[in-house]
């Protein structure tokens, strides 16, 4: 767990952990420095507020293919910056399942 922190907050990245229906659960540190708003602004608001609307239909449906199939979620969409704009990030994540194969979280980077 030290070692994931340490790289999380590293990364110029955004590294995150969401629970099993997608509700983000953790955030690195550097969500602040990138988007602009502090990470428990996207904890407690999710993560669907980030996403333009005309984007989060497809965003969404990937998502949902991701559940069905098992396959990395991989999708680029306009998100939202503290400032107001828009820009394109790609968010990459990975599901994990028991052993009754019940998701238990997501990982995943943008």
């Amino acid at each position: 767990e030290l070692a994931y922190r340490a790289a999380a907050s590293l990364a110029r990245r955004l590294v995150w952990t969401a629970d099993p229906n997608g509700r983000l659960i953790s955030m690195s540190p550097t969500f602040a420095d990138l988007i602009g708003l502090p990470a428990s602004h996207a904890l407690a608001q999710g993560w669907r507020e980030l996403v333009h609307p005309q984007d989060l239909p497809q965003v969404e449906a990937q998502w949902a293919h991701s559940i069905r199939t098992g396959v990395l979620h991989e999708v680029e969409f306009r998100a939202r910056f503290a400032d107001g704009s828009y820009r394109l990030l790609r968010s990459r994540a990975q599901l994990h399942r028991d052993e009754q194969g019940r998701i238990t979280c997501w990982h995943g980077s943008s």
